[in-house]
């Protein structure tokens, strides 16, 4: 099994980065470091040659709505023309790529609904259009397979929502967290071990778009609580989505993934999960 990953510093990719570590798998980064994305990529051609990977998993992405609204140009770069891209480099070649997409394809203005495979997307930020186009194009592409994932969560999340709370808790502070922004949260490491079992090690998966998800609808709220020891829960304070100026134009509401492929839902270990994410 050989796997090249795109992106190095990316969270998700730190995280595959250590998972594939674990394993003793052979897999190579292709970052900004060593290949320029707007360039030439006859280039990417022939680190493909050289290496020979069996997949390449993509984890570039331009993920902050509000960045996204304010370069929206940049946007559909990073989250579709790089993917197409990369996609056609490895055209009727024997390689399977690996492509992550997002909840916010969808508009999430319906209370309490978690969204399916069947669902239609209808995203109503740059960031989310920008995801629909890319799943689009990858799924309908011969060697594509697109992986939509909620809320995301883990030890190499570190300056993302969840982690950053939870620092600000250990270190005593109180934080103010929304309680009517809903997701079905997933944790990274629970991620990297599904895309290994049932994707890499198998080499058989059918499925073209798929949800991955822990599939309960919980809040930001919630799930904090969830991740905190009983003494720290009193820091935790609830507070609607709309005190943040920055959300509240961007940010849809009621969100989450359920699929129809049962093996997709992952049951989320919060106790155990508790004692990786405590700094």
């Amino acid at each position: 099994m050989r796997i090249i990953l795109f992106s190095e510093n990316g969270s998700l990719s730190k995280q595959f980065s250590l998972f594939f570590k674990s394993k003793k798998i052979k897999f190579y980064n292709v970052s900004r470091k060593n290949f320029n994305f707007n360039g030439n990529y006859k280039i990417l051609k022939k680190k493909i040659d050289k290496f020979k990977p069996d997949f390449l998993i993509n984890c570039i992405a331009m993920t902050g709505m509000a960045q996204c609204e304010l370069n929206p140009k940049k946007a559909h770069n990073a989250n579709f023309v790089i993917p197409k891209k990369i996609l056609n480099c490895i055209r009727n070649r024997n390689i399977k790529f690996i492509h992550f997409s997002s909840e916010s394809v969808f508009h999430g203005k319906i209370y309490k609904k978690i969204y399916s495979e069947r669902d239609v997307p209808k995203p109503k930020t740059a960031y989310g259009i920008s995801k629909l186009k890319a799943d689009n194009f990858v799924k309908n592409s011969q060697n594509g397979f697109v992986f939509r994932l909620p809320l995301l969560f883990g030890p190499s999340h570190k300056n993302q929502i969840v982690q950053s709370l939870l620092n600000k808790i250990y270190k005593g502070q109180k934080i103010f967290v929304s309680n009517d922004i809903y997701s079905t949260p997933i944790y990274s490491p629970n991620l990297c071990e599904f895309i290994y079992k049932n994707f890499l090690k198998k080499n058989s998966f059918q499925n073209k778009l798929v949800h991955f998800s822990s599939g309960k609808r919980i809040s930001l709220y919630e799930l904090i609580l969830n991740l905190v020891e009983n003494r720290f829960k009193e820091k935790v304070i609830p507070i609607s989505h709309l005190s943040f100026e920055k959300n509240k134009r961007l940010q849809p509401k009621n969100l989450g993934l359920k699929s129809i492929y049962s093996n997709k839902i992952i049951k989320l270990n919060y106790k155990k999960i508790r004692n990786h994410l405590r700094i």
